[in-house]
């Protein structure tokens, strides 16, 4: 049966059956809350009216029975209140538990309202509770198929059964009409509850899938933006990444109220030209890639942002860095490079080197175009860095 059920949509299994459930259980939290509290009301009211009705209706035989109907369902509602209450304290998430109860709760509202429609005959009145009722049951309670079709059939054959016994002053004639419009809003009643029900946990499952498909396409999206900006070879950021996106991080860094020092690194390969020429491209690229390692590990991270600017060029950024820390950075930097022994026959040194040039500065907040300020000094100081023989560390002055 539950396979059949699940089959048509009516049931919350599948692949994202415990999402619905969970959904389902916060949806039906919050809605009996809301009917709750308001049952309490009205009741209230219900007891306070019957209490003080100034014809003495509280001593006839219809009222003592709404009196008794009234504190039943005011004593069950506050009853379940305060399992409300409890349930928030201990955040239980027993899901089919607490639908459960609020099923309980159901069929002793419905049975309720059975209660007051037949004692609403006795003075002549109609189905005008158990039609809302039942109609407000079905539309806002969540009940599984088979709970639907109990609590509503259940409603028929009680009000069906006691209805000879609560004769209408109208006379005997309308139990007839009164038994198929009960079965009419029985029926009404089963098929409004079973659609919302199948609407909620179709709409929660349609959520879910979109969330999922949401959560894949900025996952694909942040793949593909990585690939745009990242440099495929070393890992490094890439040109495009310092034109697009690393503006705005060092327009933001500028225009704080604290200002702090900036500093730009060009880093050069001495002679690389000629190394991928003698030894292949092949280990040309092996060389950057190693080259790049070494720079991740000998630069603070956090701060610092490397960009691999040309073939074999590379700008650094790194925040919050004095002329004094970003020599330290580069010198340390060199050497490491100069100490892996990078071997090549094509110079007299016999093995690769680099050369750098620094520049620092604490930039102008007015100046937002400073950044190609930065680059160019920078490249300045390695230039010089070349020109004192290379494999070194030049200040721009």
């Amino acid at each position: 049966m539950k396979k059949a059920l699940t089959y048509l949509g009516l049931c919350s299994g599948g692949r994202y059956g415990k999402d619905v459930e969970e959904q389902l259980f916060y949806y039906s939290k919050q809605t009996y809350h809301i009917i709750r509290l308001i049952i309490c009301i009205c009741e209230f009211v219900f007891i306070f009216m019957t209490v003080r009705r100034v014809e003495g209706h509280f001593n006839a035989e219809t009222g003592s029975g709404y009196f008794i109907l009234y504190m039943g369902m005011l004593a069950v509602t506050v009853l379940f209140i305060g399992l409300d209450i409890l349930w928030e304290l201990k955040r239980w998430k027993k899901y089919s538990l607490y639908r459960n109860l609020g099923f309980v709760y159901v069929m002793f509202t419905v049975i309720w309202t059975c209660g007051i429609t037949l004692l609403d005959r006795l003075d002549g009145n109609g189905l005008t509770v158990y039609t809302y009722m039942l109609l407000m049951i079905a539309t806002l309670a969540v009940l599984e198929p088979w709970q639907s079709f109990l609590t509503f059939t259940g409603a028929f054959v009680i009000f069906s059964a006691w209805l000879p016994y609560f004769p209408s002053p109208v006379g005997g004639g309308n139990i007839f009409y009164h038994r198929v419009n009960s079965f009419f809003i029985a029926l009404i009643s089963i098929t409004v509850s079973i659609y919302f029900n199948w609407y909620r946990a179709n709409n929660y499952r349609h959520q879910r899938v979109i969330d999922e498909q949401n959560k894949e396409l900025c996952k694909a999206n942040e793949r593909l933006n990585k690939e745009i900006i990242v440099d495929s070879l070393t890992g490094l950021y890439n040109r495009r990444y310092l034109a697009e996106s690393f503006h705005i991080r060092f327009r933001d860094y500028i225009d704080r109220k604290e200002r702090k020092p900036l500093t730009c690194l060009m880093l050069d390969i001495d002679y690389f030209k000629q190394y991928n020429d003698t030894y292949g491209h092949q280990q040309g690229d092996e060389c950057l890639v190693e080259i790049s390692e070494i720079m991740k590990k000998s630069l603070p991270m956090e701060t610092a942002r490397i960009i691999r600017y040309g073939g074999e060029e590379f700008v650094i950024f790194i925040f919050n860095c004095s002329e004094e820390q970003a020599f330290v950075y580069a010198e340390n930097l060199r050497k490491t490079v100069e100490k892996s022994h990078f071997l090549r026959r094509d110079t007299t040194q016999g093995y690769l080197t680099v050369s750098m040039g620094v520049y620092t500065e604490i930039p102008d907040s007015t100046d937002h175009s400073e950044m190609r300020g930065f680059i160019c000094k920078a490249d300045e100081a390695l230039y010089e860095a070349k020109r004192a023989g290379r494999n070194c560390v030049k200040v721009y002055k």
